[in-house]
């Protein structure tokens, strides 16, 4: 039989019920604990279940934005291509200037080999 310390401390640690049967033994019950719900738990997360409850009620696609606002992001998107591609095109003072400078730089190196191996 167990001491009365060591019931005390499994009934405070694992909130243990024991139960002495017909027999004289122990019989150990281990009472389920209520688990933690998170949805209960956070304010935020009640009210977006509440919103998607709502709109699906409703029928709208959660996903789903106003045609409004997806023409909007379509021109957005549109103009930003167009001025990247402007950027592309126009190029700085400084930028033409090195690709002249490159240019004629690939131009000059073929013909180097050339000379060299008519001079040898």
């Amino acid at each position: 039989m167990p001491s009365s310390r060591f019931v005390s401390s499994l009934k405070a640690i694992w909130s243990i019920t024991l139960l002495q049967t017909d027999s004289g033994y122990y019989e150990e019950l281990i009472r389920p604990k209520k688990l933690h719900n998170p949805v209960k738990a956070s304010k935020s997360h009640r009210e977006l279940q509440r919103e998607l409850i709502i709109t699906h009620k409703r029928g709208a696609v959660v996903g789903e934005k106003p045609e409004l606002q997806r023409v909007l992001q379509q021109r957005n998107r549109a103009q930003a291509l167009k001025q990247d591609i402007k950027q592309d095109k126009e190029k700085s003072p400084l930028e033409q200037e090195l690709l002249k400078r490159q240019m004629r730089l690939e131009k000059v190196k073929p013909e180097i080999p050339f000379l060299k191996l008519y001079q040898n």
